[in-house]
């Protein structure tokens, strides 16, 4: 899967999680709702989680009838936080000039 060329800033929405005693919201349910439009996720495949929010997660993924395809994202991201020489920073920046 190749990452596309985007027009403009790259829209980020931050889906905030009730905490101890706050009443619940609907957070997850938002979150898994947009998660189900989406055809491909990025993630780091080998990671294993756990707890209550965890569960409910795989819960609601198990109801799914259709899932988006998970890319494991681990080789890019070694590769964009490996140490970097000069000529290859200069050679990002000429074609990634946000970093």
């Amino acid at each position: 899967m190749q990452v596309e060329q985007v027009d403009g800033l790259v829209p980020i929405k931050i889906f905030l999680q009730a905490k101890g005693k706050e009443v619940s919201n609907d957070s997850l349910p938002q979150f898994i709702e947009q998660y189900c439009r989406s055809q491909c996720i990025g993630t780091f495949l080998k990671e294993q989680h756990t707890g209550k929010l965890v569960s409910e997660w795989e819960k609601s993924i198990k109801e799914m009838s259709e899932r988006p395809e998970l890319v494991d994202m681990s080789p890019a991201i070694s590769a964009a936080m490996a140490v970097k020489d000069e000529e290859e920073l200069v050679s990002l920046y000429i074609f990634w000039p946000f970093i």
